[in-house]
């Protein structure tokens, strides 16, 4: 509960949506706060359920939800859960058998949402938080699961990409 009596989720529409238009630089330091469990993992459902292009589903099974902040400004919204039981692209490039993949499967984490709100236009900010996410997501996952991961995935709509250049 905020100090006004309101949730976080329920404050969703009071969050600043002034443009954000500047150097990363200028954007440190970031926090990046888990919040699986936590009171605000209602506003990062609500925020991925409004801006993010596939809306937001339930997420069964291990996952891991983090909020980004610029002071208390949430700037973004990034998902990870267990890997998909079966991507061939994946699993060739990876060269396992299936005895490999169903003992190794455990050991990767699919980033399912990365969304940086609409009015953040910050240059380099996907590529810092997927660094830091590279960092931390990893001591997180055993913290909650008890598992080492091996391997980050993510997958990207290239139409998407270049319907944005």
């Amino acid at each position: 509960m905020r100090a006004n009596g309101q949730t976080r989720s329920e404050t969703v529409h009071l969050i600043d949506t002034s443009p954000l238009d500047c150097p990363l630089s200028e954007m440190r330091p970031l926090r990046i706060e888990m919040v699986c469990g936590s009171e605000d993992e209602r506003l990062w459902d609500e925020l991925v359920r409004r801006y993010h292009y596939l809306g937001y589903r339930k997420m069964v099974g291990c996952r891991l939800k983090y909020l980004v902040f610029h002071h208390d400004r949430p700037i973004a919204a990034v998902g990870w859960r267990a890997a998909a039981l079966k991507v061939r692209v994946r699993d060739r490039f990876i060269g396992w058998s299936p005895v490999q993949r169903a003992r190794y499967l455990k050991r990767i984490a699919n980033n399912n949402r990365f969304l940086i709100l609409p009015w953040v236009h910050v240059p380099h900010l996907a590529s810092h938080l997927l660094s830091r996410m590279r960092r931390q997501l990893p001591r997180d996952w055993y913290q909650a699961y008890g598992q080492r991961l091996f391997l980050l995935e993510t997958f990207v709509d290239g139409r998407r990409l270049l319907a944005a250049s």
